[in-house]
């Protein structure tokens, strides 16, 4: 039997999906293609794992959403979700961040091009249909990366961006 996947976790696996298009056959540098290279739920990778890798993640602190009402079992609002990823870290000791900038503008891009699909055709009155959920996802916005140089948690150069989805769920079908 099939785990059933809620409203988020689809939301979090078409991320997955979106991230893993940053490849050499689809004209990147990076190869993110691989199963084991984006994950979901990993805040640190070991030192001897393969790079690039991206995580995608929550923040440790959730916006709080608006709240139902009695009579409406419906809540929207922003969900923030960080994408973290770690890339090969230069020999030259004046450029150890520089795949790291590089893996996070891949990122970025993969991200933005679901931005920029159709949604239908022009004068329809369709709302956006991003990530594919329809009006269920009402906003992406892609936050500015941080890029971070090799430290005591990792010998492997970062970066860090803030994904926020203005998302509208109702907590009654919570897997619908």
């Amino acid at each position: 039997m099939t785990m059933p996947r809620p409203f988020r976790l689809q939301i979090l696996y078409k991320l997955t999906e979106i991230i893993r298009t940053v490849s050499p056959t689809n004209g990147f540098y990076n190869d993110l293609s691989s199963e084991e290279a984006v994950v979901r739920g990993r805040i640190f990778i070991g030192d001897d794992e393969p790079v690039p890798m991206v995580a995608i993640n929550e923040p440790p602190m959730a916006i709080e959403h608006l709240k139902t009402s009695p009579q409406n079992p419906s809540r929207s609002g922003d969900w923030d979700i960080l994408i973290q990823g770690w890339a090969n870290t230069s020999v030259d000791a004046y450029s150890g961040t520089d795949y790291a900038y590089a893996l996070a503008a891949e990122v970025q891009q993969a991200l933005a091009s679901e931005k920029v699909k159709p949604t239908g055709r022009p004068g329809s009155g369709l709302g956006p249909n991003l990530l594919g959920f329809g009006p269920r996802i009402s906003d992406m916005r892609i936050g500015a990366p941080v890029v971070r140089p090799p430290d005591e948690t990792s010998a492997k150069a970062c970066f860090y961006m803030i994904l926020t989805l203005q998302i509208s769920e109702d907590i009654t079908k919570p897997f619908s």
